[in-house]
């Protein structure tokens, strides 16, 4: 199969030797069937990941979000500029798009946009580094990936931070390409703008300064400074917010070989052992790339391996691992195995590529029958509370931060609803919260979320209830998933 390197040696239009040091073929136009294939592809991965967008209810971490986005811009700021700061870019994002709606779809939109938007952002990119080839094959990867698709579906900003990096990587091309103030500006920001989406995307930032050291001269390192200081001064805020706030990472758990492994499952796409391996396999065609390919095959294997093994290895240590905070690293996983895999011979890489897509869409059928993780349904336990108390009734919701996801089901069936307050969040302790809550309501509805534990009822939630059978009668009792909603009535 051709290789960009040796279409782009048939162009006889002058270089620049910073273009020289990598492999840049931003000079080719798109030809028809370039566009017909990244069309093709973008609205079948629009397609799946529309499916069902709305079905399921918004689960705790979402609604915690969409409850962040709903809050007063003062206790928005508040909360931003604390340990929250990690994930600020997409609340602001999410406080203006629910300005403009309110369903369980809607709220979704936006990682849906995201979402579908990074599946031509990777074409462009696996394009301009490997060929048309090479992209063909990594946005049809990327559009099934099941990983991809379910955080395309859900109030995160998974889907923002794998398309900033996926930005991030093209810019930095075109910086090196152009050596231009504007071209190396406009890298910083989108680089700084996915560190705030979510902070491990500075480890994919880090594999792209560790790329240009190693791989790629010459380098203007003057420019290439200031524009670093640039970098780092944007996200000073972001470091200062997590040194303030709480360590929101206390409740994860140590890393071992099992749950490592089951991080890259999921990652690669939600089909067990097998597409991991399958995309290993693909690492052989590597030996046939040539020259500046080999250059912009090590800036995908770094962005790859590298934030994932130091996850790893600092997890030894604190447990820094969940499988989504590895979203950063997915393209460039695409990337490298498609890279790769289309220099085999041809009838390999078709076959290759055939069995990547069929157990990816198998990943993806997987998740649509049953998700990865655990959820619970805040819609149903909220409309539960809803439509039986009354307007004296007290509801107290443990875990302190379910105020967020009740108060948005609160919030979309009646706008005029009080929107969640950050000085509900926050208490010293499970008894001080008790203790301020209002006395001589006529009912109590406890809503109960996280009360099982892997080592069983979670003492927390059962201090909670002990409490009130003191002064109540429990009169009744309601389950939804992952969530419990006991009634409390007065003797």
């Amino acid at each position: 199969m051709p290789s960009a390197v040796e279409e782009q040696t048939t162009l006889d239009a002058p270089r620049s030797t910073a273009l020289d040091a990598v492999l840049f073929d931003s000079a080719t136009a798109f030809s028809r069937l370039d566009w017909i294939a990244v069309t093709a592809i973008t609205l079948a991965g629009a397609a799946l990941r529309l499916h069902a967008l709305g079905a399921r209810s918004l689960w705790f971490d979402e609604g915690f979000g969409a409850g962040i986005a709903l809050m007063s811009w003062r206790d928005f700021g508040l909360l931003c500029s604390g340990s929250t700061a990690n994930m600020a870019f997409y609340y602001l994002l999410l406080k203006f798009w629910l300005a403009l709606g309110h369903s369980d779809a809607w709220t979704r939109g936006l990682s849906f946009l995201f979402g579908v938007a990074g599946i031509p952002a990777l074409f462009l990119l696996a394009r301009r580094m490997f060929g048309s080839t090479t992209a063909v094959a990594a946005a049809l990867l990327l559009a099934t990936n099941a990983f991809h698709l379910k955080y395309s579906q859900e109030v995160r900003p998974y889907s923002l931070v794998a398309l900033l990096c996926i930005v991030s990587a093209g810019l930095l091309l075109r910086a090196l390409e152009h050596n231009s103030e504007r071209a190396w500006t406009a890298w910083a920001i989108v680089s700084a703008l996915a560190v705030y989406s979510h902070l491990y995307a500075v480890l994919v930032i880090g594999a792209q300064v560790v790329w240009i050291v190693g791989f790629v001269r010459p380098v203007d390192w003057r420019r290439a400074a200031a524009t670093a200081r640039l970098f780092i001064l944007s996200i000073v805020p972001l470091v200062i917010g997590l040194l303030r706030g709480s360590d929101v990472t206390f409740w994860l758990r140590p890393v071992t070989f099992q749950r490592a492994l089951e991080a890259i499952e999921q990652l690669c796409g939600n089909a067990g052992i097998v597409l991991p391996v399958v995309l290993a396999a693909s690492l052989i065609g590597a030996y046939r790339l040539r020259g500046l390919e080999r250059r912009g095959f090590a800036l995908a294997v770094l962005w790859a391996v590298m934030p994932i093994a130091i996850v790893i290895l600092v997890s030894i240590h604190k447990p820094s691992l969940l499988p989504r905070y590895l979203m950063p690293c997915l393209p460039a996983i695409l990337l490298a195995a498609c890279a790769a895999a289309m220099h085999l011979p041809k009838k390999l890489a078709v076959a290759w590529l055939a069995l990547e897509v069929s157990m990816s869409l198998f990943g993806a059928y997987s998740y649509s029958q049953h998700d990865f993780v655990p959820r619970d349904d805040w819609r149903s336990a909220t409309a539960y509370v809803r439509e039986h108390r009354t307007a004296n009734d007290l509801v107290v919701l443990y875990t302190m931060q379910g105020v967020l996801p009740f108060r948005y089901y609160e919030w979309q069936a009646d706008p005029s609803n009080p929107r969640p307050r950050a000085s509900e969040l926050y208490f010293d302790g499970i008894a001080t919260m008790i203790q301020q809550l209002p006395a001589g309501a006529p009912r109590v509805w406890l809503v109960l979320n996280e009360y099982q534990t892997a080592n069983g009822p979670d003492p927390g939630s059962q201090f909670v209830q002990a409490w009130f059978r003191h002064s109540y009668r429990q009169s009744g009792e309601a389950d939804f998933e992952g969530i419990k909603v006991v009634e409390y009535a007065k003797p």
